[in-house]
């Protein structure tokens, strides 16, 4: 999230406001990545619209519910204001999440930009995306081209199992992948 007040590493990117959830104001908020507890941790969400600035919320309720949470906001106290904030990405401050055990856990956000390279330490590209299809997380990367002159290839998507993803690295940027073959 690009701000002026702080780096764009200081927020976190966790889902995305839906349709209104009544006609009090409450929204459907999706996460980002499912089970994704973030909501748990924080009381402050800031959303960020197509061509809105920055907005800060104290987040009064939060329910999950089948695929989403249902959030209530301070200040959005009527379907109208909910409708205005569809579609409006929510972003928590990095610092209000909990810390985790260096070397051994990692937040997903931070898998972007990485290097990914093969077993041999190859590069293969940048990763540009990690989403989640229903049943494990996937990397997206945008393959580096070795000509200048080839055109630009393609995005790779490979799972985040431990069949095809090997060592993160955050010292050296870098996640490994396995070959694989699709048959």
């Amino acid at each position: 999230m690009k701000n002026t007040q702080g780096s764009t590493l200081d927020f976190v990117l966790i889902g995305k406001i839906g349709k209104p959830h009544g006609v009090r104001g409450r929204l459907r908020l999706f996460p980002e990545f499912a089970g994704s507890d973030a909501l748990e941790w924080t009381k402050v969400l800031f959303l960020v619209g197509p061509a809105a600035p920055r907005k800060r919320f104290e987040l009064l309720e939060a329910q999950p519910a089948d695929r989403f949470w249902i959030v209530t906001l301070e200040g959005v106290d009527g379907r109208e204001k909910a409708e205005a904030l569809t579609n409006f990405e929510v972003f928590v401050e990095r610092s209000s999440l909990p810390a985790l055990d260096a070397g051994v856990e990692y937040y997903v956000h931070d898998l972007i930009g990485l290097t990914v390279v093969t077993e041999a330490g190859e590069p293969l590209g940048t990763l540009v995306e990690v989403f989640n299809n229903g049943a494990h997380d996937i990397l997206v990367y945008q393959p580096t081209p070795r000509d200048p002159q080839e055109p630009i290839a393609e995005a790779v998507m490979v799972p985040f199992v431990e069949s095809f993803v090997g060592q993160v690295n955050f010292e050296a940027k870098t996640v490994e992948v396995r070959p694989f073959e699709i048959e």
